[in-house]
């Protein structure tokens, strides 16, 4: 665990690998404590489960960390966004595939359930089928829920960030609201807005559109043809 923490603080950052091990240790933390408060018993078929689930809850974190640093690297640069306002786009981005593969995978292990323990009557089988079911779904929310927020809380706590927090707030803007993201700010908000005003075309009244004077590529039209009478 620490050389794949060593290996996460390297390839993204120290502060993601931090959050990524405090998912991991919550993962297997339930996954015990269900066997805990069932008084269920703890097999080495068991204890490989709880392996198994060290390894999936750190590959859901990370796929959900590459698109968080993706957008970082676009998004900063503009100066308008919060990392809380890079999280909330990420994990919107990543949402539906998070729940997609968990509900894909948690479906041939319940199978593998219902089948080895309560048909073929094979204990082992029911003991890794139960433990991965249980940590399955505890990666598929800490990934989400618990790594990702974590590590916006410690993002946030950076100098450039808490400038662009500050800037915002200036300019009457709420920094967590996000929906106004994307848009050109040219200006203060309204009176009871909180986001930012937006200059549209306008056309005045009476005037016409001008006359197409050039065609496409910068040649003037060619003129028509009087009809012969």
């Amino acid at each position: 665990m620490v050389l794949v923490a060593a290996y996460i603080a390297w390839r993204l950052e120290p502060k993601m690998a931090a959050s990524a091990m405090v998912a991991v240790f919550h993962d297997i933390i339930i996954t015990v404590g269900f066997y805990s408060v069932f008084h269920l018993e703890v097999s080495p078929a068991t204890v490989i489960a709880f392996l198994t689930i060290l390894g999936y809850s750190l590959y859901d974190t990370i796929v959900v960390y590459d698109r968080l640093q993706e957008n970082g690297v676009k998004l900063t640069r503009t100066g308008q966004y919060t990392y809380n306002g890079i999280v909330r786009r990420s994990l919107n981005q990543v949402l539906m595939r998070s729940v997609n593969t968990t509900t894909v995978t948690l479906i041939p292990v319940l199978s593998m359930l219902i089948v080895g323990k309560y048909i073929f009557g094979e204990p082992t089988l029911g003991d890794f089928s139960l433990a991965l079911l249980i940590g399955l779904a505890s990666g598929a929310y800490s990934s989400l829920a618990v790594a990702t927020p974590l590590t916006a809380v410690l993002k946030e706590r950076e100098p450039r960030y808490k400038e662009i927090r500050a800037r915002m707030i200036a300019k009457g803007i709420d920094p967590n609201d996000t929906a106004w993201h994307g848009v050109n700010v040219t200006g203060a908000p309204a009176s009871g807005s909180t986001r930012p005003s937006v200059v549209r075309p306008t056309v005045s009244s009476g005037t016409s559109a001008p006359a197409l004077t050039t065609s496409i590529g910068g040649h003037p039209p060619r003129p028509r043809k009087k009809k012969k009478t």
